[in-house]
């Protein structure tokens, strides 16, 4: 998780300065945005093997990087 949030924030700084406004995230390349889709399934397959307390902070950091990836344009829903 920490390697996702680490590129889509770099992402998102890119064109803003700031990394509050995503505009940098809607200009990935497809590669880009692939390697972040695969990402977000090896993490949501990680929390399956987790504890509750574990998968509610768990819950919570993935819902915090799928609204990232969706301002960037990625279409992206966990499995249930």
């Amino acid at each position: 998780l920490a390697q996702l949030d680490q590129m889509l924030r770099a992402s998102a700084g890119a064109s803003s300065g700031r990394g509050g406004s995503g505009a940098g995230l809607k200009n990935m390349s497809p590669e880009q945005q692939l390697r972040i889709q695969t990402m977000l399934m090896q993490a949501q397959n990680q929390m399956a093997q987790m504890n509750a307390l574990s998968r509610q902070r768990y819950e919570t950091r993935m819902a915090d990087l799928s609204g990232m990836a969706a301002s960037a344009g990625i279409d992206w829903t966990p499995s249930s």
